[in-house]
């Protein structure tokens, strides 16, 4: 076993290796361009590394460091064997709560330092999935190294927080590179040559090694646990406990609490496993005050740093001394002082107060009523102010941008009684209200974040939809204008909005502006009657691009929609790069399965895989619907998220209290409520009443509630537990992977797709039925 354990110490440390080799080798290629060199200097490294591995591996104080490991994962297990059936309830329940809140921290974490991890959630996620699966599939083993997880957490801290903070801006330039690249990432740029995917790919695989290896204890011994107990009871708890790490998750998001508060709570579980043996709880609790220091350490300690739900986000300044805001790290926001009296003291100021002033300049006259999407810190409301705007609705989705703006605007807009400061999604927002507006306008809406862990829709997908642009539409009074601006530095997504604006406003093309900062603007009447007044490009920061976005217009762009929300892809393509970035995902779970050579799994678990990947696929579908239908605010995802847990909880329940044996009926209610969702979805229908909101809820949630019913039933007379739930997890990551089919086929797909993989779960489970023998008595498997 000690060889088990020199295997995992050293592929971590190999990896960390690599990762800094390679980026350190590629700005080498960068400055010198000589590949020889490059070359000849890595040559060199990898001969070094090959001696220290050579002499690390032969070292006696090695050798008696993991006997020691060894020895403290033994007595872990025993520690399990030995627990009460009072206490072993409680350890089930407070292990799963530990996976999930682990799982959920690292997720959120691990995105607030790199911007690829909060554009590729599923990254992070599908690495969970591998540790705990991976760890579920141990659970028979004598020894569990849970004295490992908490160094390993501590080392995670250490190597992302040096490579971000401690290695300057052109390092990260070359670490914040995305290997996929079907979407636009307006702050990241794509890979493009073989030394860029090397240092990426490297890097991402340091990640998921460094994730999968910390969880794995974690699923093992909540395997373990499970062992012991009967298995419908034990998967009850499981579930009651993951439910309890979900909605500990959201209450840490509720309070703006930062990531030491959020990996405290967990390393306070994990020590209470720990407490078996004095020198494990010594050990653990050194390295918890590591791992909190790492932390709390004041990297960047000339802002002012806030954990909303949604993203770190940081506060500086500028020259002017106005309030700057970065989240993960890049630019996202700015203010200034606009008002008449700034930009005659700054004549540079005049090209953005045009810019912002724009919307009510073409309007013409004074709004009564203007309505402001992503309304951010301030500077478009300040705008509709100053030129008169009777009442405001400042809409914005992330509270805590809207609580600086309210402190720190120089103009102090949100203190105006005029405005009224709404906390919410852009498009529930605008199907809500029953207000109509003489103004709406978005501008500048993009988001850094992803709709849920879950999902690769970002929070304003729906957002740039035709739909959308519809329902704005209506909202707008007799005469009322639309405009809709944004960056201009992608050219193809400016057309794709040109041509979301001319299918709403039934084949009539809107008015273009671009400004002198970069922006664009795309302006419609409600009647689709455009008129420009006749001097407004006489000023020098304005030019007409109306001919200009026609011509990009005719290069095959397609447009977004509900279905197809991936206003980012301005053509519908297969997701190769994906699916390129999943094969290394599966590579690195595979090459931890052969190391852990003795992690099997039952060969009748095969259904619990497909049940796993169907689950996933059903998930997904139901966050991103009913996000649609209510919001996609934090808050709104949690619930419905947790009201997922409640629903296994539930089947589980009435499986256990029914003592139902047969899978039959769950299955074909399961398939059935799968085809009646999906011709709802082919139907383009939207809730609009509280009693069609219901309806929308329970015909998405009855697949999960029959899915738990069969998950359930099959579990309930599983001889290998661990097996079950291992293979679920693993399913549940190839769900994550066919869940990007929908990036091509659009999300009415998932729908067939979630039929057919619950067909091959319902066939496969009546050959592993044939397969199995009778299930052993709890605690006789542990042994």
């Amino acid at each position: 076993m000690a060889k088990l354990y020199t295997k995992w110490v050293y592929l971590i440390v190999a990896l960390c290796f690599l990762v800094a080799v390679s980026t350190f080798l590629y700005l080498i290629s960068i400055y010198t361009k000589d590949h020889w060199i490059v070359a000849m200097l890595g040559g060199t490294v990898l001969l070094i590394f090959g001696a220290v591995y050579r002499v690390m591996s032969r070292s006696p104080r090695v050798a008696n460091s993991l006997e020691v490991i060894c020895q403290d994962a033994e007595e872990m297990h025993k520690f399990v064997e030995s627990l009460s059936p009072g206490k072993l309830a409680l350890a089930i329940a407070i292990s799963a709560a530990l996976g999930l809140l682990l799982e959920l921290s690292l997720i959120r974490w691990q995105g607030t330092l790199f911007l690829v991890f909060a554009y590729y959630k599923n990254f992070s996620l599908l690495s969970c999935f591998a540790g705990l699966g991976l760890g579920y599939a141990a659970s028979k083993q004598k020894q569990i190294p849970f004295l490992l997880v908490i160094p390993l957490l501590a080392l995670q801290f250490f190597f992302l927080t040096t490579l971000r903070f401690s290695l300057g801006e052109t390092l990260n330039s070359v670490l914040q590179i995305m290997p996929v690249s079907e979407q636009y990432h307006l702050h990241l740029s794509a890979a493009h040559s073989a030394a860029q995917f090397g240092v990426v790919y490297f890097f991402l695989s340091t990640v998921f090694l460094l994730t999968a290896l910390t969880l794995m204890p974690v699923g093992q011994l909540c395997g373990a646990l499970m062992e012991r107990e009967k298995p419908l009871k034990a998967y009850g708890l499981n579930l009651a406990g993951s439910l309890l790490g979900v909605l500990l998750s959201f209450a840490l998001s509720y309070f703006w609490t930062p990531p030491t508060v959020w990996f405290a709570v967990a390393l306070l579980c994990l020590l209470f496993f720990l407490g078996y043996k004095t020198r494990a709880m010594l050990v653990g609790g050194v390295a918890s005050l590591v791992a909190i220091g790492i932390l709390a350490w004041p990297v960047s300690y000339l802002a002012e740093v806030v954990y909303s739900p949604y993203q770190k986000v940081e506060r500086t300044c500028n020259t002017f001394g106005w309030m700057f805001i970065k989240a993960a790290g890049q630019y996202y926001q700015r203010v200034a002082d606009l008002s008449e009296a700034s930009v005659k003291a700054f004549p540079k100021l005049e090209s953005g107060a045009t810019s912002y002033n724009l919307p009510y300049t073409v309007f013409g006259k004074k709004p009564e009523s203007v309505a402001i999407m992503a309304a951010g810190t301030g500077n478009d409301v300040a705008a509709a102010l100053r030129n008169g705007a009777g009442h405001v609705d400042a809409v914005e989705i992330d509270p805590s941008i809207i609580g600086f703006g309210k402190a720190y605007h120089p103009e102090h807009p949100y203190d105006n009684p005029n405005v009224n400061a709404v906390l919410d999604d852009a498009r529930a927002f605008m199907r809500k209200t029953k207000n109509q507006y003489d103004v709406i306008s978005y501008s500048a809406l993009d988001s850094h974040s992803l709709l849920s862990h879950a999902s690769s829709l970002r929070l304003d997908s729906y957002v740039y939809t035709v739909e959308s642009f519809r329902d704005a539409r209506v909202k707008l009074k007799p005469g009322g204008l639309l405009s809709m601006s944004f960056d201009a530095t992608a050219p193809e997504l400016l057309a794709k909005i040109r041509l979301m604006m001319i299918q709403a406003f039934d084949g009539k093309p809107p008015a273009c502006i671009a400004a002198k900062d970069a922006a664009c603007s795309f302006m419609q009447t409600r009647e689709g009657d455009i008129k420009l007044p006749a001097t407004l490009f006489s000023n020098p920061n304005l030019h007409d691009a109306t001919e200009q976005m026609a011509k990009l217009s005719s290069e095959g762009i397609d447009v977004s929609t509900d279905d197809w929300p991936f206003f980012y892809m301005y053509r519908r393509v297969y997701p190769y790069s994906y699916m390129a970035m999943f094969g290394v995902v599966a590579l690195l779970t595979g090459l931890l399965a052969m190391t852990f050579g003795s992690t099997k799994v039952s060969k009748n678990s095969w259904s619990f895989a497909f049940l796993g990947a169907g689950f996933m696929l059903v998930e997904t579908k139901a966050i991103t619907e009913l996000s649609l239908a209510f919001s996609n605010t934090w808050y709104v995802v949690g619930i419905v998220i947790a009201s997922i847990m409640i629903m296994a909880f539930c089947a589980n329940l009435v499986v256990s209290r029914l003592n139902l044996r047969n899978s039959i009926l769950p299955f074909v209610l399961l398939l059935i409520s799968l085809g009646i969702g999906y011709f709802v979805a082919q139907s383009g229908w939207l809730p609009a009443s509280d009693t069609d909101k219901v309806l929308q809820i329970v015909i998405l949630t009855m697949p999960l509630f029959f899915s738990g019913m069969a998950f359930s039933i099959l579990f309930g007379r599983a001889n290998d537990v661990g097996s079950a739930m291992s293979m679920n997890l693993l399913g549940a990551m190839l769900g994550g992977l066919l869940e990007y089919n929908a990036m091509y086929f659009g999300y009415k797909a998932l729908y067939l797709i979630a039929l057919g993989i619950y067909a091959v779960a319902f066939v496969l489970s009546f050959i592993d039925k044939a397969k199995e023998s009778p299930p052993a008595e709890p605690g006789e498997s542990a042994g």
